[in-house]
């Protein structure tokens, strides 16, 4: 069996057990914390209490991760995220995983930190154990298939969270959204569609975030075709024409107020 052919079935046959066993019982919210904690635990009792290759240990954490109880696609690429970073970290930042993995307890503030200082410090270049290429291989492969889709724009979740505080602050909708939502926004796989408290400051924002690459020059097209957006006035969903109009008319009356945006979209950029 060729080694795409024998991943797609891992994949599929991960998908069946979960389907069987738990019908969508993923918590989105709590699958980095559950992947690090697995992480920490394994790494106290198969490397500092024990004596299995490091190598391994990467690896076992990767696999045993890999499925989850769900059969939405959204969750499975949320998850895919997740392991890819902590296979990221395992892999290239072992003085990280050595600061935080011999303490004696690990809690979700400790998890928060070595993501912060693995998002925003130079990759450690002295690798003191090297993770097999086939496992490289592997886990880019399965991430890569489940991420092959159109999609508006990719964002770490620093950048998620930056916008989700900006949009609610500013109430681009109806309803505060989430870190979550605006990822599911992003991917083109919103269960329900975001409701516009006014479409064109939502236009305005997007725009915002075309001009700086953030997004694809065809987010127009990409929301109407994938009904993304509805409006609060009529309760339709929003066009590409729709959005075009109100980008139009943002750009004649609110002129005082364009520069917030354009502003904030820089600094999004500067978070990469």
């Amino acid at each position: 069996m060729k080694k795409k052919d024998a991943l797609l079935s891992v994949y599929l046959n991960c998908q069946c057990i979960c389907e069987c066993e738990v019908m969508d019982d993923f918590n989105p919210d709590d699958d980095l914390w559950n992947i690090c904690e697995c992480a920490y635990s394994n790494y106290q009792k198969e490397i500092l209490n024990g004596k299995k290759k490091y190598s391994r240990y990467v690896a076992d954490v990767i696999s045993f991760n890999l499925p989850i109880a769900s059969r939405k696609i959204i969750d499975w690429k949320f998850h895919s995220r997740n392991i890819s970073a902590v296979h990221e970290l395992l892999n290239n930042r072992i003085d990280l995983v050595k600061k935080y993995f011999i303490k004696p307890s690990f809690s979700v503030d400790d998890m928060n930190a070595i993501m912060v200082e693995f998002n925003l410090t130079d990759d450690y270049l002295e690798k003191e154990f090297a993770v097999s290429d086939e496992m490289e291989y592997e886990c880019a492969s399965f991430v890569s298939a489940l991420t092959h889709h159109v999609s508006l724009g990719d964002f770490n979740n620093d950048q998620l969270q930056t916008i989700c505080d900006f949009v609610n602050k500013n109430g681009l909708f109806v309803s505060p959204v989430t870190p979550y939502q605006m990822y599911s926004f992003f991917q083109c796989l919103l269960d329900d569609p975001l409701v516009t408290a006014d479409t064109r400051k939502v236009s305005m924002f997007l725009s915002c975030l075309r001009n700086e690459h953030l997004i694809v020059h065809n987010w127009q097209k990409i929301i109407g075709e994938h009904c993304l957006l509805k409006s609060l006035a009529n309760g339709v969903f929003i066009s590409q024409s729709g959005l075009s109009s109100s980008l139009n008319l943002f750009k004649k009356q609110s002129v005082s107020s364009e520069s917030m945006y354009v502003t904030f979209a820089k600094s999004l950029l500067s978070m990469q």
